[in-house]
């Protein structure tokens, strides 16, 4: 009788583990499954994108126009086997807002916002979650169409807003060229979406994450269209152009960025190596139409007057991060917008990470692009 009862519970036993055993299995086998079936329809997508050339001094650089079908097989991996394995089921829409400060930090510039825009793109393309864009108090809205028409968020979710401050990228200085490589914080970010508070499916964050360098057609569109200017804005763009006889795609864009320092036009702050590595690639460009812009208003007043080909905004320029005066705002944007009509943009930074305003507007607008380290 006890052989029969120990032979019983036994036999439970091992049914009970085989089951379990099985389930688990059915349960890998249909992730790999849905795995399978998201890579074969990114594949169907990517299949159908083409190649485009961009050039850069002299150079052809090949991009293919979406993220490859490795690096997001890659990724997808690394989420699912991550602690914090997925983005909350509760969590339908990632909403992505500039703002001037947030609860555990200072806002960044718009060439930030931009570029965290592209990643939020990428990531929730990826991860098939929906996304939108606002802008909550910084009267840059009142120049964007998208913006300017768009209801804005409650007070009570836009005053606990924390933003994403670990950034994913390094920065690199190959032979005096600015660029950055991908660090993947996928694992920290997701946590960080986690743990923000859910308002009906929604979460309403911040992030300036880097994209990968391959940036999909698709995308690009949206973020034209997301930065399109009002109609009026565009009217007085266009009468700005005329004004300094810039037409598009037939001048240079030279955007140098010196530093909050040098907007104080201190003359001993602008370093004579410097200059001379701004003068020796301008020479290349001597002979064309050739807008400059920059952060200081004594590098202006000087390259201006050794070249008759330079035009300039007679502005005082700011970061976006440091003031909301709608005033200045519209000038900086008046920047942006003219250098997005520009046939290539010659950037100089002594920042590590060179400069997002130029970057970004370079990537949004398809227009050849580099950016030398004045360190």
């Amino acid at each position: 009788m006890l052989n029969n009862i120990i032979n019983s519970h036994i036999s439970q036993s091992i049914n009970s583990h085989i089951s379990q055993s099985i389930n688990t299995d059915i349960s890998q086998r249909n992730n790999e499954i849905n795995k399978l079936y998201y890579l074969n329809e990114e594949r169907k997508k990517i299949n159908k994108e083409k190649y485009k050339t961009i050039t850069i001094d002299k150079k052809d650089y090949f991009f293919k126009t979406t993220y490859s079908l490795k690096n997001l097989a890659h990724n997808i991996d690394n989420n699912i086997h991550s602690n914090k394995q997925f983005i909350n089921s509760n969590i339908k829409k990632i909403n992505n807002v500039y703002k001037i400060s947030y609860k555990n930090s200072q806002t960044s510039g718009f060439g930030d916002f931009i570029r965290g825009c592209y990643y939020l793109l990428e990531f929730c393309d990826a991860l098939n979650v929906f996304l939108d864009f606002h802008i909550y108090d910084n009267n840059i809205k009142y120049y964007l169409k998208y913006f300017s028409l768009k209801p804005k968020i409650n007070e009570k979710i836009a005053n606990n807003i924390c933003k994403f401050t670990k950034i994913n990228a390094s920065f690199t200085n190959i032979k005096g060229i600015i660029n950055y490589n991908i660090d993947n914080n996928n694992a920290d970010f997701i946590n960080y979406i986690n743990n923000q508070n859910i308002y009906l499916n929604n979460v309403f964050i911040n992030t300036i994450n880097f994209p990968s360098h391959l940036i999909s057609q698709s995308h690009i569109n949206y973020m034209k269209k997301i930065l399109e200017p009002t109609d009026l804005f565009k009217i007085e763009i266009s009468n700005l152009m005329k004004k300094i006889s810039l037409n598009k795609n037939d001048f240079v864009t030279y955007h140098i960025r010196l530093g909050d320092d040098y907007i104080e036009n201190n003359f001993e702050l602008i370093k004579n190596y410097k200059l001379k590595k701004i003068i020796n690639r301008l020479e290349i460009d001597k002979d064309k139409n050739i807008l400059l812009i920059s952060d200081s208003v004594l590098i202006k007043k000087i390259l201006t007057k050794k070249y008759s080909k330079i035009k300039t905004l007679e502005t005082k320029a700011i970061h976006t991060c440091q003031t909301n005066d709608i005033d200045k705002i519209k000038d900086t944007l008046f920047d942006f917008y003219l250098m997005s009509n520009s046939s290539n943009i010659i950037s100089f930074s002594i920042y590590p990470h060179g400069s997002g305003f130029s970057k970004w507007c370079a990537i949004t607008y398809e227009i050849p692009y580099i950016c030398y380290a004045l360190l």
